[in-house]
């Protein structure tokens, strides 16, 4: 376990000693170095390990993620705070269900000013017994993870499967994508996934079926596979997400289970770039090579920095691959500062 106490926040020792990459030791190196508060920047730390999907530091942080899933909590508390959360807890110790929800997350996150997973499960589960069917869904993630209980998949299992019952979304995409990457005690089952990913959407949450298609896609030389991706990514396009019309506009650029087609591919962009930085940054590499526009390098520039801005406001960096690097540095060698390098 990376926390050597339930009752301790953790130290930049515990944090890095539990990272599964070099690359996210680095990154969290780095912030902690900068100045960042464990306690009081938190959030900071949790926008950068989303990148990395380092679910050993996420978990330690109070966050829970699983291939795009997120469970997020957002650490640290002021002096500011501590009358709210007192009065907080007073609430769920009258018996109030949606405050004990939220003190159980608080403990869970470190908001209440300490992490105590022993404690948020107390209050989890009052909850449940008071019929708050999201206490369900975030017992199953203690027991999932171990935290502040014996890990138990069998157990985590049973509770996400209660709360899909009654319609979570996060339960659902649990139970998704076990079904997908053979967790909790699941075999492969892509239907299944796709079943409850479709459950989730139906919810308003698309990102299992936008974690399906990805998969499909990349299945090497299999058509029938890139088909079903493309037609997962074109549904949820039509339901207006914007992660997945950059996707879609990935696949229609490098011609990826698509007839390769620059100028969809630029429409695709244009309709999410305000939502997704990656998409201002293709938008650059389009007018930079003249792929499906006239080319115009200042205009190429202005998406350039538009990505960057997007980043700097949401404290994120771009995800690229190698190659990608390489083309934004030959533009502009100042964007390195904000540029994400999937190691893999």
């Amino acid at each position: 376990p990376l926390l050597a106490s339930e009752e301790k926040a953790p130290n930049k020792d515990d944090l890095l000693e539990g990272l599964s990459s070099k690359l996210a030791k680095k990154l969290v190196s780095g912030l902690l170095s900068s100045g960042v508060d464990l306690g009081k920047d938190s959030d900071v730390i949790e926008k950068a390990l989303i990148g990395v999907r380092d679910s050993h530091v996420m978990s330690a942080l109070g966050f829970s993620i699983d291939g795009g899933i997120n469970s997020v909590g957002r650490g640290g508390k002021d002096n500011a705070d501590t009358g709210k959360f007192s009065s907080l807890k007073k609430s769920a110790d009258e018996g109030s269900v949606s405050a004990q929800l939220s003190v159980a997350k608080a403990y869970q996150s470190g908001s209440a000013g300490e992490i105590s997973f022993k404690k948020a499960k107390l209050y989890f589960e009052r909850a449940m017994k008071g019929g708050n069917n999201n206490a369900v869904y975030h017992l199953g993630v203690l027991y999932k993870e171990g935290n502040g209980v014996e890990k138990d998949e069998k157990k985590a299992r049973e509770m996400f499967q209660k709360a899909a019952d009654k319609d979570v979304a996060n339960a659902l995409l649990e139970l998704g994508v076990a079904c997908l990457k053979e967790k909790l005690g699941f075999t492969r089952d892509l239907v299944k996934a796709e079943h409850y990913f479709q459950r989730a959407s139906d919810l308003g949450d698309h990102s299992g079926l936008i974690q399906l298609a990805e998969h499909y896609l990349k299945e090497n030389d299999n058509d029938f596979t890139h088909e079903r991706g493309i037609a997962l990514l074109e549904h949820c396009v039509g339901l207006g997400d914007a992660h997945s019309q950059y996707l879609l506009g990935c696949q229609y650029l490098y011609g990826v289970g698509v007839e390769m087609d620059s100028k969809a591919a630029v429409r695709l962009f244009r309709l999410s770039c305000e939502h997704v930085a990656e998409s201002h940054f293709k938008l650059a590499q389009c007018y930079f090579e003249g792929w499906g526009v006239t080319k115009d390098v200042k205009e190429a520039m202005r998406h350039f920095r538009r990505a960057v801005e997007i980043c700097q406001k949401y404290n994120t960096q771009l995800q690229l691959m190698g190659d990608d690097i390489f083309e934004v540095l030959k533009i502009d060698g100042e964007l390195e500062s904000v540029l994400f390098f999937d190691e893999q």
